[in-house]
């Protein structure tokens, strides 16, 4: 199985990882579960999350790298895709391959991201989205 012990730096007080639960990167500090990839997918931002175990409001410390980089495969993936779907002499049954593509790699990328995010810390959220 995987290693769960906190980063170095939680033994010298980084701010950034005091939210583990019992040193564990991504479990609810509410209840102390796992949050499931499933969760993270399908939440629209990762400082929207909801613990599905104990109903908590959840968001990911540090995200902008993660977002900012699936942002960025996004658009490079949707871009391949339209300018090849719009290019002349392409056949119909050729259309739906990249069509089939372009979700493959938009699925795959979006499961990376909750794969890296899932291994951060994270937060309670109170009802008017402030860390409480």
């Amino acid at each position: 199985m995987t290693d769960r012990r906190p980063p170095s730096g939680a033994a010298h007080g980084d701010p950034l990882i005091h939210n583990f639960v019992d040193g564990r990167p991504g479990h609810c500090p509410g209840c102390g579960r796992l949050l499931p990839l499933r969760a993270i997918i399908l939440a629209l931002w990762p400082t929207r999350l909801k613990c599905p175990n104990c109903g908590k409001g959840l968001r990911f410390e540090r995200v902008w790298d993660v977002v900012g980089t699936l942002i960025a495969v996004v658009c490079l993936l949707s871009t391949l895709v339209v300018f090849r779907l719009t290019s002349p002499g392409l056949a119909v049954g050729e259309r739906w391959v990249w069509v089939a593509l372009l979700a493959i790699g938009l699925i795959f990328s979006e499961w990376w991201a909750a794969r890296i995010l899932r291994k951060r810390a994270l937060q309670t959220v109170s009802r008017d989205g402030h860390p409480g």
